[in-house]
């Protein structure tokens, strides 16, 4: 009888001491603690339970793990995305502060002639700052979306590189950096001129930014192998060798608190993506902080099957922007008061005769009353939009060139005013030299045919 309750008791001890274990361990699994392995002894039924108990807290280990990975990636995303709003705020913010303290300076009659240009250099950079801060934000969207675009055609590189250049020398010239070419090679590659050109524009303006006066920067293309390789150095800040493998990421910069007028960290990213279409690669490299950076980009060759290119046209020499309309009838059709005006005043000034309509209502009874030479309209207006109007004048027959002067500036939008009626689609803000070149084409193209 005795050694019967013995046994009972130690079998009782055998089974109930891991089934304790394995409630103890059951609590700390409640609590979050799962690092500690529960041990296991008892009956084959008691063993098994306290693998299931293992197999559990390892599978809680690796959930718990992946979830607060996601929570930090989320509050990283959810820090990023307040950081690049408050970037974009100060981004924008910054230049229109300088836009609109200028124009309350410049309302002062007594301001001195060199004040007055001063002024005006500041505004007009400040306008384009913002400008291309808009164009950065409207390609990450068409990039990111999958919509952006790109015309495949034979450019020389060279001629799309100094065009770039030419855009850029103003801004060069007003911060005393000196830029400096070398630009021989006469290769083609095949790709969007006109995204290739804003390849170049993003990597001068970046060297012009971090580039302190009276520094340079050293544009040089030449043919590699079967490569077109365009080197853009500068003399500038540099960039660190802990930075430099991220240059290129979106939202990625070195010390965008510590420099005004920074940018969101967008550009190079927009100039690595339109590279890569193009087939290319792009990289940065640099000796550190203060010791400049080189920007290189490599593009395929392009060899066309025969190597007699025709020469190109030569160029009618531009007329003086103040004569380039003589006598020409322009009407402009534009709701926004301080914009019909600036379009009006800018033709008149390159000779032209201008009426200036705020609705297509108004618009279309100027036309079949008396049919102006070119038309230059608006596409959101209110009650009646550009592209309707435009389809309801080449549907009664009205056959004269029109351009869309709007602030849609997607290929879409170009597409969508080509395919109402309209000859040529500029994007807001555009300068005067394009206004009038593009009014003064039509005058041509329309008297030839």
């Amino acid at each position: 009888m005795f050694v019967g309750v013995v046994l009972s008791l130690v079998a009782a001890h055998w089974i109930s001491a891991p089934v304790r274990r394995l409630a103890q361990s059951a609590r700390k699994l409640q609590t979050g603690q799962f690092e500690h392995a529960i041990p296991l002894g008892g009956p084959s039924e008691v063993r098994a339970l306290g693998r299931a108990f293992n197999a559990m807290a390892n599978d809680l280990t690796e959930l718990v793990a992946k979830e607060q990975a996601a929570r930090r990636e989320a509050e990283d995303a959810s820090r990023a995305k307040d950081e690049f709003i408050a970037t974009v705020s100060h981004e924008l913010r910054t230049p229109l502060t300088a836009v609109l303290g200028w124009a309350s300076i410049l309302r002062d009659h007594d301001i001195s002639p060199e004040r007055l240009n001063h002024g005006l250099e500041v505004i007009e950079r400040s306008a384009r700052a913002q400008s291309r801060l808009i164009d950065d934000l409207l390609d990450v969207s068409r990039i990111v979306s999958n919509r952006l675009r790109m015309v495949r055609e034979p450019v020389p590189l060279a001629t799309v590189i100094e065009t770039a250049l030419d855009a850029m020398r103003p801004q060069a010239e007003m911060k005393r950096v000196e830029i400096r070419t070398d630009l021989a090679e006469k290769a083609l590659v095949l790709g969007d001129g006109r995204r290739l050109e804003q390849v170049i524009c993003n990597l001068v303006w970046n060297a012009i930014k971090f580039t302190e006066p009276p520094g340079h920067i050293r544009v040089q293309l030449k043919r590699q192998d079967r490569n077109l390789v365009v080197s853009i150095s500068d003399t500038g800040v540099g960039i660190s060798s802990s930075f430099l493998p991220y240059v290129f990421d979106w939202f990625r910069q070195e010390d965008a608190r510590s420099r005004s007028q920074s940018g969101l960290g967008l550009g190079l990213g927009i100039v690595r993506h339109i590279v890569q279409l193009h087939g290319g690669t792009v990289r940065a490299d640099s000796q550190g902080a203060g010791k400049g950076t080189t920007m290189t980009v490599t593009l395929p060759l392009h060899e066309p099957a025969t190597r007699d290119l025709p020469a190109p046209a030569p160029q009618r020499p531009r007329p003086p922007l103040a004569h380039a309309l003589d006598a020409a009838r322009v009407l402009v059709v534009e709701d926004d008061e301080d914009a019909r005006e600036l379009v009006k005043t800018t033709l008149e000034n390159a000779g032209a005769q201008v009426d200036a309509v705020a609705s297509a209502r108004e618009a279309r009874r100027e036309i079949f009353a008396d049919a102006p030479d070119v038309l230059v309209s608006d596409v959101r207006m209110p009650v009646e939009d550009g592209y309707s109007l435009m389809r309801s004048l080449r549907d009664a027959g009205i056959v004269t060139p029109a351009i869309a002067l709007t602030a849609y500036a997607r290929r879409e939008d170009a597409d969508e005013a080509r395919a109402a009626g309209f000859q040529i689609h500029l994007s807001k803000p555009v300068d005067a030299g394009r206004l009038v070149d593009a009014v003064a084409s039509l005058l041509q193209n329309h008297s030839i045919h």
